[in-house]
């Protein structure tokens, strides 16, 4: 231990590590050990967070708690029609800086999400940085006795934004739009009239999936055990 800690006296460099919880360490302090610019351990209640790198060859005391659900990943079918069900989800953004995450109502077909995103807002200075997005949807039904009859679905896709310009793809997605709101066609006539006056300025967007995933649960389970 000596030797681990004085390695990391020897730089003032920012350092990052895995940690997990090592317990009854009998030190009372930090001091204790000699640590001097390795600020990232932490007292723990009475706990000490040490590296996992020094744990793996210091295994004696370490505890670890392992979790086994009943949570299982979702079949393509039944993902997509998931996504069909719902109405909301969570559009997220990175302009390699900084994330930015926000609700929209959308609609799914064809492997597709379909968006519509005002002409202002923050969201659109992402957009231009970087137009590789997830978008994710959940929903929880909690059970008549709490946690333990929880039903919950998610789902999690990815791929870039583009704006649907073309008139015939413009024509196609208000239609899909308007039957997954369920409303009668020709509901959003003056929408698409106003849009193809212009139609680089479209408000319909639309994400084309390069990968779709869903993981949920019936009544869920869960169990501890210590290694």
């Amino acid at each position: 231990m000596d030797d681990y800690l004085s390695e990391l006296n020897k730089s003032d460099n920012e350092q990052s590590f895995q940690f997990i919880v090592f317990e009854h360490i009998q030190w009372e302090s930090f001091e204790d050990l000699g640590v001097k610019n390795f600020n990232l351990l932490a007292d723990f209640y009475n706990d000490v967070l040490i590296p996992l790198d020094y744990l793996e060859k210091n295994k004696k005391g370490r505890k670890l708690m392992k979790t086994k659900s009943n949570v299982r990943d979702l079949t393509k079918e039944e993902t997509v029609d998931f996504l069909k069900s719902q109405r909301i989800g969570t559009l997220s953004l990175n302009d390699s800086e900084s994330s930015y995450a926000v609700p929209l109502a959308y609609f799914f077909d064809d492997d597709t999400v379909f968006l519509t995103l005002g002409p202002e807002g923050r969201k659109h200075n992402y957009v231009k940085a970087n137009k590789n997005v997830c978008f994710s949807v959940f929903e929880v039904k909690p059970g008549d006795s709490g946690a333990t009859s929880m039903c919950w679905k998610s789902a999690i896709c990815e791929g870039k934004l583009e704006r649907v310009t073309n008139p015939d793809e413009l024509t196609r997605t208000v239609r899909l739009g308007e039957k997954a709101m369920g409303m009668p066609e020709g509901t959003w006539n003056k929408l698409l009239e106003m849009t193809l006056k212009n139609p680089a300025l479209s408000n319909f967007w639309k994400v084309k999936t390069t990968s779709i995933g869903g993981r949920g649960v019936e009544g869920f389970k869960e169990e501890f055990e210590e290694s």
